[in-house]
């Protein structure tokens, strides 16, 4: 058998370690989001650069 203050350090490191696992999921998450913002940017900034020089009408 554990004691309290046992089952309470293991549950602690257990805890930290998921939070670790799911921070590095989120943070790959976020890149990825990232990239996909840099695209349509660029994208959104080309139509932008096309619409100055296209004479208005």
């Amino acid at each position: 058998m554990y004691t309290v203050q046992e089952l309470i350090a293991m549950k602690r490191t257990f805890v930290i370690e998921e939070c670790c696992i799911i921070m590095e999921g989120a943070q790959r998450n976020v890149t990825r989001v990232k990239e996909e913002n840099e695209e349509e940017n660029n994208f959104v900034g080309s139509a932008a650069r096309l619409r100055q020089f296209s004479p208005s009408t």
